[in-house]
């Protein structure tokens, strides 16, 4: 009966760490964009590196770019669907939990100059191909739109807006 209690017992304290092995593999670590084509703003596909150090590939096949790591295991990146004049428009943004998809974002120009994950939300730069920016910010829990600023430069440009800001 001893016996059969200690096979029980290790069973037990084996599928425990199993569990917390499996657990940390939602945790990423590391984001990056792999390029087929090369160059110094590498469109591709995302690769996470997770708690652990496995790699996984997210997407197949993607135009994705700026992926980066944000606050409670997010992660996101902008990614485009269509070309336009030789350029990937890449007015889409993807936001995750891990594997976990919360929302899309479509910004309010064609092309997603930069964004962050900050303390008031998600703030996305965009600009057509020419002309001025939008900085807008996004709602973490829903992906909604909660502020636009249409001029992304001087005195009046919010602080949370400040980092994407156009020099005067």
């Amino acid at each position: 009966m001893t016996t059969s209690r200690n096979i029980i017992l290790v069973l037990c304290v084996f599928l425990l760490a199993m569990s917390a092995a499996i657990a940390g593999t939602t945790t990423p670590k590391e984001i990056k964009v792999i390029s087929s084509a090369g160059g110094p703003d590498p469109v591709g596909d995302v690769i996470v590196t997770w708690e652990g150090g496995r790699h996984e590939r997210l997407t197949h096949g993607a135009h994705a770019e700026q992926a980066k790591l944000g606050p409670d295991d997010l992660i996101g990146w902008a990614w485009s669907k269509e070309r336009y004049k030789n350029l990937w428009v890449n007015e889409h943004l993807r936001v995750q939990r891990g594997k976990h998809l919360l929302f899309e974002i479509k910004s309010g120009k064609p092309f997603i100059e930069d964004w962050a994950f900050a303390k008031e939300g998600v703030v996305v730069k965009s600009r057509a191909m020419h002309g001025p920016a939008l900085i807008e910010l996004f709602s973490l829990s829903d992906g909604k739109q909660i502020e636009i600023v249409t001029k992304a430069f001087g005195p009046e440009v919010p602080l949370w807006a400040k980092p994407f800001a156009d020099s005067d």
